[in-house]
């Protein structure tokens, strides 16, 4: 009788027992690979005495612009920028890095 019991108690504790959930950590995000666009300064080349000049706008700053392919092929590239900022953001708050970890909506 007290084997039938401590058998029974065996059982029932080998039921209950359940196997530890695998550590499952974040994988390394994937590179972000480089992409090379042609930026353009834009202004105008006016020529005074025989020599030229470039001249900026009205409001005195040249600015850059980009192709529509190119800008294009950059913003994809930023958007893989962002993709990548986020997944390293969610590695560093696996380990413990409180400040890098998404407040959660509630």
């Amino acid at each position: 009788m007290k084997r039938l019991i401590v058998i029974l108690m065996a059982l029932v504790l080998a039921g209950c027992a359940t196997a530890p959930e695998p550590i499952v950590k974040p994988t390394a995000p994937a590179k972000v690979t480089p992409v090379q666009v042609k930026w353009k300064v834009i202004a105008d080349v006016r020529t005074i005495d025989g020599k030229q000049y470039l001249v900026m706008p009205y409001d005195g700053k040249p600015y850059v612009a980009l192709s529509y392919p190119d800008s294009l092929r950059f913003r994809s590239w930023l958007n893989d920028v962002k993709r990548n900022k986020d997944q390293n953001d969610n590695v560093l708050c696996y380990y413990g890095y409180a400040e890098k970890c998404k407040e959660k909506s509630k």
